[in-house]
């Protein structure tokens, strides 16, 4: 997938699932796929558009959480934010894959929820299985969707409420983090070829890491996002500061602050 795509089903007269392209992608790299992803929720709130549930999609059939997946649950932790995490679904495929084998199943999810999702199951994520029919799913959809009103995710509270630089964002920050870390696994082969100064790359990470001690400080709530969300609605009663042209590129210069930083 190489855009983001939008399906229109009925869900107790909800409609709209959004597909979006995953990371670790053949061709492109995570930093495009974020920007892409980051368009497009720019655009989804200019629309107005409520994200009602964000579902992450975990193959429970491979039984090893490789650095890569690490990665990407990390990214999608700091795309949604923690106040979000009641409005997640961790979505399991290929169970049938396990089906031989006797509690393959159940022990996994109680492993994963244990360990490696246990911060989004405490912090209200619902558990299921992608792998039945459509009803199946909706009605593990409707468990998250019956409230009275939807925050925009973290990444829209940055990008647009807080006019942060994408590498300033927690997504761009854990994407950073893990590029950066991938350099020094390599021996700092990457970093000689790049041009990047060991040492600097071990300085970036522990400034990432004194940044993501203070964002936890500083940890987004549902009370500061509606504070957030009036201030930016009294900010733009102005036509001309509400185009989605304007806010997109913003991202753009982003994306392209984020390049520059990595060299």
């Amino acid at each position: 997938m190489d855009q983001v795509s939008r399906t229109s089903r009925e869900i107790c007269g909800r409609t709209v699932v959004v597909d979006t392209p995953g990371f670790d992608d053949n061709v492109r790299e995570d930093l495009d796929i974020l920007k892409l992803i980051a368009d497009w929720l720019v655009e989804a709130y200019m629309r107005r558009d409520a994200i009602a549930v964000l579902i992450y999609v975990h193959d429970i059939s491979v039984d090893r959480f490789h650095a890569s997946a690490v990665k990407n649950l990390e990214l999608f932790k700091g795309l949604t934010g923690q106040y979000s995490f009641s409005n997640v679904v961790i979505g399991t495929t290929k169970s049938n894959r396990l089906a031989l084998v006797p509690g393959g199943v159940e022990e996994r999810l109680r492993n994963l929820t244990d360990t490696k999702w246990a911060s989004l199951v405490e912090g209200g994520a619902t558990v299921g299985s992608l792998d039945g029919d459509f009803s199946s799913v909706a009605e593990i959809l409707l468990n998250c969707m019956n409230k009275p009103d939807y925050m925009p995710v973290l990444l829209q509270v940055e990008l647009i409420l807080q006019h942060m630089g994408l590498q300033k964002t927690a997504a761009g920050r854990s994407l950073l983090h893990y590029t950066l870390n991938r350099v020094l696994g390599n021996g700092g082969a990457e970093a000689h070829d790049l041009l990047i100064d060991h040492k600097k790359v071990k300085a970036a990470i522990k400034k990432l890491e004194e940044d993501d001690k203070q964002a936890s400080l500083n940890e987004m709530t549902t009370e500061k996002v509606k504070q957030l969300m009036i201030a930016e609605e009294s900010r733009t009663k102005n036509p001309k500061n509400r185009t989605i042209g304007s806010a997109l590129k913003r991202v753009s210069n982003m994306v392209a602050s984020f390049l520059k930083d990595q060299h």
